[in-house]
């Protein structure tokens, strides 16, 4: 346990005293803390009127009595500071601090986060209000971490075109081109029809036009919002920092969309302690669930962000690997079905549990459930708790328990690091490139990254995804210093539009050092100013010229597979070929987008070429080998929007190539096939001792078999290493939270 003996993994819920009778909230945490098996709460972010009534006017007594009751139940507590709901005097007092929205209305009172990050007003009351309500309990040594805000960004706040942001933007504009117009025009192309400006107040923010604004503009503008986010995260964060005492942290709960917001929220993580996040698989009224996939990529980007500390959870064991990534915390995760307004998709019995149990996989250390009771009142009535306004312990609770039960039993195993051997690499000059011009009505960032993460997960593989405009990430991938220890043996890039500065040396050494690389569509297409370049140095790389593009939108074409896999591809032979010719053409679909490949020279082996009659001479995807002998790397280009299922199989020939997978397969039952299903998850991990793991999560309503165990829907099961019991199941608890074993 650390200095304020919090567990090595702790559980919790999201709880609002201010919501109930006074007189419930002693019963409902005595309730928290023993029948359900709670170590924390996270309380107050939403109290700004509750602390101060009036302009000036402070008032602790409520605070007081949670936070003492709390010490006295043994409940740690994580504190919110209450900037995302500012009281309607101050909005009455200061109409100027709303935000405006890009239809140009005022956001009125009334919801949450309405406030412009650039108003210095807002600034102003937003210091004053965290100031004292971190010079009342800073030094509360109950309280064991802060979290800044609410969601930063979320529900369209991210964006802003009131007076405040304009005046800001011009700013911001002048700094960034160091007070040279001149050389704004010229970077952004503004000789095109007649946009040259001559000053800098004379640039628009993006509201609405004609046609659309030069994406040079809208790519800065996107990266101005998110250093307005960022400012405000800082200056709150310095005001924190300055009143606790020393065993507390600070972080701020990211909402989902990482690639959909105008927001670096890897640059946001990085000012924290630790990154945390709120998990909704589903929400609102989605018919259906994300998949899998793409749930475990949003808490791999989260584990990503940071580095391992040195001491502590996760801290990394001294080997190749430099210090890996740290453990994040859930601050919200569902467990029932959830809407302000529209409700969609009930989880199934277990589902819940099920979502919860990946995330402590993927690298959560601490997990916190939205929310002990449904509210009785207001905007989110309809956002279900582990427990309704009956207060009645039903199916949720229960799962709420299971899933503390789970996490006490491997927590050994859960805070260990992870230990990855894959990389997916994203850039918000990439991600804010394609927000300002899609190119495709269907293309989405996320389901790109997801589309080349999928087939490496399949095969289980703990992966990084990290921040490639991060300097830290460029050493972790390149082999050019033999001071610095390389991390990554694959690499996966996808639709890398715009490359960061130094990431094509960076991959360059990867392949020519012997590491893997798999590179998406529309690579390395315009520069860091969105000028386009004469030529993608990724597809030169890769040994294939793009000739021809189309956006599939909605449409979609079919690819059939080349060669046969895994004759003759051996460990560390990057000369040999994949395999034959195949007798029966194995036949796949593609979506969003389609280049017509043309290999340069004949090393480079089709693995899949488009089958419609127009353009079937073209590749669709490439692999190369790169020169260097036995130390030479290679570069897979997948030219189009695959289906992933297309791509499992040579996942699994790189993993071969690159000694990760052996002829004894992975863990205790040594696996040596993919999942398989995209509803079933396959995760091997090793412990603090090096010994190896197993956990197999099935998130289908129908039984699947992985080698010769069945695995229930929504069941988790772990494969233990050598000497435990072989296989040992997240079975449901009947009567107490417990650390106790289940039964096999």
């Amino acid at each position: 346990k650390a200095k304020n003996s919090m567990p090595l993994v702790y559980f919790g819920v999201d709880y609002y005293p201010e919501q109930w009778p006074r007189e419930r909230i002693k019963e409902d945490m005595t309730s928290i803390k023993n029948d359900l098996g709670a170590d924390v709460i996270r309380i107050g972010e939403f109290s700004w009127h509750i602390i101060e009534p009036e302009d000036g006017k402070f008032e602790f007594e409520f605070w007081d009595h949670v936070l003492e009751l709390a010490k006295e139940i043994g409940l740690h507590v994580m504190f919110g500071t209450v900037t995302a709901t500012i009281p309607a005097w101050l909005a009455k007092k200061h109409p100027e601090i709303l935000s405006v929205g890009k239809d140009g209305q005022k956001r009125v009172f009334g919801g949450r986060r309405q406030y412009s990050f650039n108003s210095r007003i807002f600034r102003q009351y937003a210091s004053r209000i965290t100031r004292v309500l971190l010079q009342r309990y800073g030094r509360e040594t109950n309280i064991f971490s802060w979290q800044i805000d609410n969601e930063l960004g979320h529900e369209g706040s991210d964006d802003d075109y009131s007076q405040s942001s304009v005046h800001a933007w011009t700013s911001w504009l002048a700094e960034k081109y160091k007070g040279n117009i001149t050389d704004l025009n010229y970077r952004w192309g503004n000789v095109f029809w007649s946009q040259s400006y001559n000053s800098f107040d004379e640039v628009p923010a993006p509201l609405p036009t004609i046609t659309r604004h030069n994406p040079a503009l809208l790519v800065d503008w996107r990266w101005f919002r998110s250093d307005s986010i960022n400012s405000f995260l800082v200056e709150q964060r310095d005001i924190v920092r300055r009143f606790i005492h020393e065993d507390a942290t600070i972080t701020t709960n990211f909402p989902g969309g990482f690639f959909s917001k105008v927001m670096n929220f890897a640059l946001l993580g990085r000012q924290m302690d630790f990154v945390a996040y709120d998990n909704y698989p589903v929400w609102g009224g989605l018919e259906k669930p994300l998949p899998p996939a793409q749930i475990a990529l949003a808490l791999d980007i989260c584990r990503g962000i940071l580095p391992a500390l040195r001491t502590g959870v996760g801290s990394w064991v001294p080997g190749r690997g430099g210090r890996g990534r740290r453990h994040f915390v859930i601050a919200e995760q569902l467990i029932g079905a959830q809407g302000h307004d529209e409700i969609g998709y009930l989880p199934r019995p277990g589902e819940a549990k099920s979502w919860a149990i990946q995330s402590l996989l993927h690298g959560a250390n601490g997990l916190i459930f939205f929310r002990w009771r449904s509210a009785q009142r207001a905007q989110e009535v309809f956002c279900y708790g582990v427990q309704d306004v009956n207060s009645e312990h039903g199916r949720r609770f229960q799962e709420a328990r299971e899933t503390f039960s789970f996490g006490r039993l491997y927590s050994s195993l859960l805070a260990a690091p992870i230990r990855a051997k894959v990389a997916l690499l994203y850039s918000y000059q990439s991600v804010f490139a394609w927000q300002s011009q899609r190119q495709s009505k269907n293309l989405d960032p996320e389901i790109e990254a997801t589309r080349l993460y999928h087939p490496f997960w399949r095969w289980g593989m703990p992966i990084d995804a990290l921040d490639a405009g991060n300097e830290e990430t460029l050493s972790l991938i390149s082999r050019s210093s033999p001071e610095i220890s390389w991390v990554y043996d694959i690499v996966i890039l996808p639709a890398p539009i715009s490359l960061p500065d130094g990431l094509y040396d960076a991959l360059v050494s990867h392949v020519q050092g012997g590491g893997s690389l798999y590179i998406g569509f529309r690579s390395d297409l315009k520069d860091s100013d969105m000028a386009m370049l004469p030529n993608s140095r990724l597809a030169t790389l890769a040994g294939v010229k793009i000739q021809e593009i189309e956006s599939l939108g909605s449409t979609e074409v079919s690819v059939t597979d080349e060669l046969e896999f895994g004759d003759n591809r051996q460990t560390k032979k990057p000369k040999s070929k994949r395999g034959t010719k195949t007798s029966e053409a194995n036949e796949y679909k593609v979506e969003v987008w389609r280049e017509m490949l043309q290999p340069l020279n004949p090393g480079i082996e089709t693995i899949y070429r488009y089958s419609d009659s127009f353009f079937s001479e073209y590749t669709a995807v490439s692999s190369t080998s790169m020169d260097g002998g036995e130390d030479g790397g290679e570069v897979v280009y997948v030219g189009c929007g695959i289906d992933p299922e297309a791509l499992i199989k040579l996942a699994g020939e790189t993993l071969k190539f690159q000694g990760i997978l052996g002829d004894d397969g992975f863990g205790p039952l040594q696996l040596s096939e993919p999942s398989p299903s995209g509803n079933v998850e396959i995760l091997h991990r090793t412990d603090a001792a090096d010994r190896s793991w197993t956990i197999i999560t099935n998130f289908d309503q129908i039984p699947h078999k992985v080698g010769q165990k069945t695995i229930k829907p929504f069941e988790t099961v772990v494969l233990l290493p050598e000497g435990a019991p072989r296989t040992l199941s997240a079975t449901p608890l009947k009567n107490r939270a417990s650390t106790t074993r289940p039964k096999c």
